[in-house]
């Protein structure tokens, strides 16, 4: 683990805790528990980002079409839901990659989405946003069937749509769609779930927000810093 000196927004020493015999574990845990692990503050309306107008005008093309293409593609929520539910029961998953692991994950996070749906309470700011926007949208989220923050996401941004009449939600796969993936990458990383922000009437990029909670996103990268693999973070 990394034993230098980190300090936290919040103002902990989190070298100091790991020194004394907390571990690096016992630091990550204060942080997500202090943050709510980002779930709680979650808002598209203040953490998306605006587009570039390099990105707006790319995305209005496509090879052998346009933005079009991609809508026609997608698919409605329901339609995703229904999806994973076929793949868990045929032992299958979506992507390139059919290892054992995501056909796994795409079962479990069926069961997440799940009891997100039937859980998550929005906060009133976040309703009073959605509520009172005049744009008429359609968010367009890539996505993956196995794909951990995507399934933890997804439920909230469905509700975060439901509480406005002129948003809209359209859902593609990231494996086929990579062109339209790779105008959006987080860090050069194909980071999923990314939300893609459309005006309905003239489909302009208005912003885009993903792959995480602005909280959570730097709750990964500070859990890192204290030497935690991928998988020991996923379990705080």
């Amino acid at each position: 683990a990394n034993k230098g000196r980190f300090r936290s927004r919040e103002g902990y020493d989190l070298g100091q805790i790991v020194q004394s015999g907390g571990g690096p574990k016992r630091a990550a845990s204060i942080i997500a528990q202090r943050r709510g692990k980002g779930i709680a503050v979650l808002s598209i309306f203040v953490e998306s980002k605006p587009a570039s107008a390099e990105v707006c005008a790319i995305t209005k093309t496509r090879k052998g079409g346009s933005v079009e293409n991609y809508l026609n593609d997608s698919m409605s929520f329901g339609e995703f839901r229904s999806l994973i539910d076929q793949l868990a029961e045929a032992e299958d998953t979506t992507g390139r990659e059919k290892s054992d692991s995501r056909i796994h994950y795409t079962k479990l996070n069926r069961r997440r989405m799940a009891r997100l749906e039937r859980t998550v309470v929005l906060n009133e700011t976040i309703k009073r946003a959605a509520a009172q926007n005049k744009r008429a949208m359609i968010w367009l989220v890539i996505t993956e069937s196995w794909c951990g923050d995507a399934a933890q996401n997804i439920p909230i941004i469905e509700k975060i749509a439901a509480e406005s009449d002129i948003i809209k939600t359209r859902y593609l796969l990231r494996d086929e769609n990579l062109e339209l993936m790779d105008r959006f990458l987080e860090n050069g990383s194909r980071s999923i779930p990314k939300l893609i922000a459309l005006d309905r009437d003239t489909l302009e990029v208005l912003g885009t927000w993903g792959s995480r909670p602005a909280a959570l996103k730097e709750y990964f990268l500070e859990s890192k810093g204290l030497g935690l693999e991928r998988s020991e973070i996923g379990e705080l």
